[in-house]
């Protein structure tokens, strides 16, 4: 079960690399789905590294877990609420309206 912990430590960190440029919003699975009229009123770079940030605090979160401090099951869950909070703060703090 570490390995799993690993692994996910290893793909969150690896997928957060292009954010931190400002490109990849194609990764952003709600972004790029939006009518380009709501997309003009985000700040696209903003939310690429605020994602970003999210990912990489939840591949810490599956680190801690690969070192055996928490089970599998904790860091999913902990990584889980990481990235769904981090996402409704994202959409919120890219908005330029």
């Amino acid at each position: 079960m570490l390995d799993t912990c690993w692994l996910m430590a290893a793909l969150l960190a690896l997928l957060s690399v292009p954010l931190y440029f400002g490109k990849g919003a194609w990764l952003l699975a709600g972004y790029n789905r939006n009518q380009d009229h709501r997309r003009e009123g985000m700040d696209e770079k903003l939310l690429c590294r605020i994602m970003a940030v999210i990912l990489d605090t939840a591949a810490a979160v599956f680190f801690v877990g690969g070192l055996g401090f928490i089970t599998l099951q904790t860091a999913s869950i902990v990584a889980l609420v990481v990235v769904l909070g981090g996402t409704f703060f994202a959409n919120w703090q890219a908005r330029q309206d």
